[in-house]
């Protein structure tokens, strides 16, 4: 069983000595690779200094999440590793991660199970993390197995079998940030994946609930207008059509709260225009 542990660090110094120490506890079984995203402070010195047998790839920009993380699986692939395991750099593994982990890795009777996550805690390290929750907390009070399945999981913290990896292709690179988790199980689930949570597997997410900006809002509008284009079942154009005119309805309401919102969609349906070519290389490409 080998695991290769993908961090995207940015700014990350707050946490990354906890994040990567927290990997490495009793029963990992694997290495560490970091993809740093043009970080600013001392991250990549801190991961250099103290862990020199983690694998740092310096970007030297900010390629995203997807991007990142695709050279990370890229790597996983040629490596010939089992799972890869996205961890994100604002956060750590709880005591006794793995061995609640690596008998569900390795049980044939999980082997349909392309998306496995750990169950993530808040900062708190008693309360689940807001994220989380929104896929899954009704789920986790209702069932007891070892694993048990969901809809859909964020890929905060989350492994990818090696199988799954080369069939979905990794990350739709067209997502910058926002997305493109959801994306990647929409696509695991019609390939004939499922998706579920360890149980006794727990880690802490270290974030609190973030404003939303225009810019956060904007990159979550051009996501949720792929997802609706890539998870119709009509042709591409037709789709590409209804996420024209949804957006278009959206952005005549008002919203007496966020009154920014309508500009921001009107500059979500040129983004889409703009880039039509590239939507329609998504489309058919990262099914």
């Amino acid at each position: 069983m080998k695991i290769l542990a993908i961090i995207v660090t940015y700014n990350s110094e707050k946490w990354i000595e906890k994040n990567i120490s927290s990997i490495m506890q009793d029963g990992f079984e694997g290495d560490i690779l970091v993809i740093d995203n043009g970080s600013k402070d001392q991250t990549p010195d801190i991961i250099k200094n103290n862990f020199p047998d983690v694998r740092i790839i310096e970007s030297g920009e900010n390629l995203g999440f997807a991007r990142a993380n695709n050279v990370g699986f890229e790597i996983a692939k040629q490596g010939g590793y089992d799972f890869v395991f996205l961890i994100n750099h604002d956060g750590w593994l709880l005591p006794d991660f793995w061995s609640h982990v690596i008998p569900v890795l390795t049980d044939r009777r999980f082997a349909k199970y392309g998306l496995l996550s750990p169950v993530h805690l808040d900062a708190t390290e008693n309360g689940l993390d807001h994220g989380f929750r929104k896929y899954a907390g009704e789920a986790l009070g209702n069932h007891f197995n070892t694993v048990f399945d969901v809809d859909l999981m964020n890929a905060a913290f989350l492994f990818i079998s090696r199988k799954c990896l080369e069939d979905l292709k990794g990350f739709d690179p067209i997502f910058f940030f926002y997305g493109e988790d959801i994306d990647l199980c929409e696509r695991a689930k019609r390939k004939g994946y499922k998706i579920g949570i360890i149980r006794g597997a727990k880690v802490v997410h270290d974030r609190h609930q973030r404003k939303m900006t225009k810019e956060r809002l904007q990159l979550h509008l051009f996501a949720n207008a792929i997802i609706q284009i890539k998870s119709g079942r009509n042709n591409f154009l037709e789709n590409f059509g209804k996420a024209l005119v949804s957006n278009s309805l959206f952005a005549f309401r008002k919203n007496p709260v966020l009154g920014y919102i309508p500009f921001l969609y009107f500059k979500n349906i040129l983004k889409l225009m703009i880039n039509i070519r590239r939507i329609k290389h998504s489309y058919y490409q990262y099914k």
